[in-house]
């Protein structure tokens, strides 16, 4: 291994200029996928397809349109009021009629508030259009349509009602021929102001009838002061365009409602993980600056050269680059996760070239030229740093087991990110090295006699380990101790997979959803889909009576006091809850169902396409229901998922449960073993790795256990700061095994190095800690330091991944430097009492 890591530094350092050549041309070919990134925040996406209610939400977006929407709130004074009922209508009217917009049928796909409930009924849309014809339309508009309208053989019915002849009179002489302008306008006036007074009586009538139990209190309020108007987003859409039309149609309407005199403001999921994204972004660029500045300072202070600083700089930007053109040419979306990759890199990647660099100035030291100096830099600290990196990369590879698509993905661009890093490292940073130096036949100083910052850290971990060695009973003891009461600790850490936690509260967006649930109620949904030979039939009926009736009536559901606490009968839509406005009894077949239905839909403005499908094999059963935590949402799921198994078996149908809570709890139930799977299988690898190459059971082991008190560190402080693991921190474990195992290495590849010489083990330690440590402290605070700087962030989820991983990582730096010392001296004073009671000089170390 040597010789091929010298061969390859030998071949950048003596074709240099073609060794850069080559880079830039890959730079450039990979460069041209970043034009082709796109970006995916949603919490679908962070889910793999066979959970079984993202495939039962998959039949709700194929059937029933999905279940996203945009809400509008709407304020003002009585929304019950002509002036303001005729907004609301011309405003779902103009939507769906694509007067003035183009968003039906693009951005969304049904709008409905208690107008249009109302209005599905014919005569009182006819009100509505005769009236808003007359405010708004000019005359001959206006006349037209009244004309039209009197001709209506329905019209008729009005004419001997005494509370309509009034106005079929008015309406009657505005048509007539021969009216002057301004006699127009007088009757006009006469004839609106009739109009407005039947809007109003239509809506007093509609909320005091049946139909009113399905608006009020859900989407107009028991005061009139506030209307909710739910625009169902087209599931079609891709992200970009849904953001970018969500914003076009938030404009729209606070522009139409402002125009009206009402105060409107728009929320919904598509909002707030829209804003959600772009502060994602905004942080991502923010917090990645500071922590270039950052870098840039530490290596500064490491090394005290700008083209040093600007050589490594280079090794982190172009594998950053190569990564995010590559998941542009492979068509990896950019999402949450990848929020994660900069930072990460950053710490990484950044690494392989200190200890380079660190062990290059070390060779310099000796008088060695450039190009020797490089080609020994790599050979020797190179198999340290190929270690690292495969340790790294068997971490991230880790994540191609788990269930989640974006986890996979963020694995693999790691991964392939941890390679481009050495590769550079290896191969670029010694060619430009030795273009710069070919010519400077010795250093002013050493590294080590200008900073000393640096050497007096060296010493003082050198002198820490060697105590730690003296008294290494106690130093396995305290270890033990630490282990123990962390590991105890994490057994109550909690779980959590749902993106609406991670909002930061002071958006806008999720202010007015805050304002619509507390006006309106939960507005979550929760979502049982049926299927079967038909969906009417009394039997289906009633065995979705059933599922509502024993979900509502469920012990779970209960608290303390009797009151529901997830899924309540007074915010649940179902067929036979609606059938039930009829009046008559359960419909005695699927025929008469079907005519009670068409009386709703004329009579009260319920749209039977909400509910079931076209051919009636599927239908759906609606529960709003709060937001909860995550011992609801586990609640709520199974009471749900056990009801929907027990009517599956009970009545021969198939019913799914699913919507967001549902997901999210089937999300949390696999966090856990997520994190084992990926965890487990990333210690595996990285050990055995590390056994192979050192040919040593023992030393590998030791090498390994770094990652042993980090693991353990970040799950108990986890548990202590009181963060759940969610599906940011479910990554760390095998992040920190991948990237932390690199210190141990370090450590036990340097000693090996040290014994070589003849030393003794006390020796040998004092020189791997002074040596190594100039690499190791740098290389953990860049790392740290970059996690460290997402504390800033404003998302939740970022700074939780941060300040957990910057501690973890800090934790086998420092388990690394000190403790592992210990084990390497133990083991070799053992070894060599064992060979010299055998009788034998062989030394195991001289032949490796």
């Amino acid at each position: 291994m040597k010789r091929a890591f010298a061969w390859m530094a030998a071949g950048s350092g003596r074709r240099p200029y073609l060794t850069i050549t080559l880079m830039l041309l890959l730079t450039v070919a990979l460069g041209a996928g970043i034009p082709r990134l796109r970006m995916e925040f949603t919490q679908r996406t962070m889910l793999p397809r066979d959970y079984p209610s993202v495939r039962a939400m998959e039949k709700v977006e194929e059937e029933f349109g999905g279940a996203e929407y945009a809400k509008v709130l709407v304020e003002g004074d009585d929304l019950t009021r002509a002036v303001n009922a005729l907004a609301l209508y011309r405003f779902e009217r103009d939507l769906r009629e694509g007067r003035g917009n183009d968003f039906h049928g693009d951005f969304l796909v049904r709008v409905e508030s208690y107008v249009t409930n109302l209005t599905r009924n014919p005569q009182a849309d006819l009100l509505f259009s005769l009236c808003l014809a007359l405010r708004e339309g000019s005359r001959e508009e206006a006349t037209g349509l009244v004309g039209k309208a009197l001709a209506d053989p329905a019209v008729a019915d009005y004419r001997h009602d005494p509370r309509a002849a009034p106005l079929i009179s008015a309406a009657e002489r505005l048509v007539t021929d021969g009216l002057d302008d301004s006699s127009w306008e007088a009757l006009k006036g006469q004839t609106l102001f009739l109009l407005e007074r039947g809007v109003e009586e239509a809506v007093r009538q509609y909320l005091s009838s049946p139909g009113g139990e399905m608006v009020l209190g859900r989407t107009i309020s028991p005061d009139h002061r506030y209307a909710l108007v739910n625009v169902q987003v087209n599931p079609a859409l891709d992200q970009e365009r849904k953001y970018g039309r969500a914003g076009e149609f938030r404009r729209y309407a606070e522009g139409f409602f402002a125009s009206h005199g009402l105060k409107a403001s728009v929320s919904g999921e598509v909002y707030i993980m829209k804003v959600f994204r772009e502060r994602a972004m905004r942080d991502s660029a923010l917090l990645g600056l500071v922590a270039f500045f950052f870098i840039v300072l530490v290596l500064f202070l490491t090394f005290r050269r700008v083209l040093d600083v600007v050589l490594t700089l280079l090794v982190v930007a172009l594998s950053n680059l190569w990564v995010f053109g590559l998941m542009g040419l492979v068509g990896i979306r950019y999402t949450m996760m990848s929020v994660a990759i900069v930072p990460l890199l950053l710490g990484i990647d950044i690494a392989y070239s200190i200890h380079v660099l660190t062990r290059y100035y070390e060779e310099r030291d000796k008088r060695s030229g450039a190009l020797e100096s490089a080609v020994t830099s790599v050979s020797t600290v190179g198999i340290a740093v190929f270690l690292a990196a495969a340790t790294t990369m068997f971490g991230f590879l880790s994540f191609s087991i788990s269930d989640m698509p974006p986890m996979r993905d963020f694995g693999w661009m790691c991964l392939v990110g941890v390679l481009f890093g050495f590769l550079l490292s290896i191969t670029l940073l010694p060619a430009a090295l030795v273009i710069r130096d070919e010519r400077r036949e010795r250093l002013e100083a050493t590294r080590k006699e200008s900073n000393k910052l640096i050497d007096w850290l060296d010493r003082g971990l050198a002198k820490l380990s060697l105590l730690a060695e003296r008294h290494r009973a106690l130093t396995w003891a305290g270890s033990l101790v630490l282990i123990v009461v962390f590991a105890l600790l994490a057994t109550g850490l909690s779980t959590s997979a749902d993106f609406r936690s991670f909002v930061p509260r002071d958006l806008p967006e999720y202010v007015t959803f805050l304002r619509i649930e507390e006006v309106f109620g939960a507005q979550d949904t929760a979502l049982v889909v049926v299927e079967g030979r038909d969906m009417l039939s009394p039997s289906s009926l009633e065995m979705m009576e059933a599922l509502v009736r024993e979900a509502v009536e469920d012990p779970r559901n209960r608290d303390e006091d009797g009151s529901y606490k997830y899924l309540d009968p007074s915010r649940t839509n179902s067929l036979p809850g609606i059938l039930s406005l009829a009046g008559t009894g359960s419909p005695g077949s699927a025929a008469q169902a079907e005519e009670e239905l068409a009386r709703l839909e004329r009579d009260f403005g319920f749209e039977a396409s909400s509910l079931v499908s076209a051919d009636r094999t599927r239908a759906l059963v609606v529960f709003q229901v709060p937001f909860v935590d995550e011992r609801g949402e586990k609640e709520m799921a199974a009471i749900l998922q056990e009801k929907a198994a027990e009517i599956q078996g009970r009545y021969g149908v198939r019913a799914e449960a699913t919507g967001t809570p549902l997901i999210v709890s089937d999300a949390i139930g696999r966090l856990f073993s997520t994190q084992l799977r990926t965890g487990g299988l990333a210690l595996l690898l990285c050990a055995l790795l590390v056994i192979v190459i050192f040919r040593s059971l023992a030393q590998g082991l030791m090498a390994t256990s770094v990652v042993f008190l980090a693991i353990v560190l970040e799950l108990g402080l986890l548990r202590l700061i009181g963060w759940p693991l969610d599906i940011m921190t479910v990554m760390i474990a095998s992040m920190v095994i991948g990237t932390g195992i690199d210190f141990g290495i370090h450590v036990a590849h340097r000693f090996r190095e040290e014994l070589e010489k003849g030393v003794e083990p006390e020796e040998g330690i004092n020189a791997t800690v002074r040596n190594v440590g100039a690499a190791l402290i740098p290389g953990a605070l860049t790392t740290a330091g970059a996690f460290l700087i997402l504390t800033f962030s404003s998302l939740s989820p970022l700074k939780r991944f941060g300040v957990i991983t910057a501690l973890a990582l800090v934790g086998a730096c420092f388990a690394a430097m000190v403790i592992e010392p210990t084990f390497l001296a133990t083991y070799e004073v053992t070894r060599r009492r064992w060979v010299k009671a055998r009788g034998s000089g062989e030394d195991p170390h001289r032949s490796s």
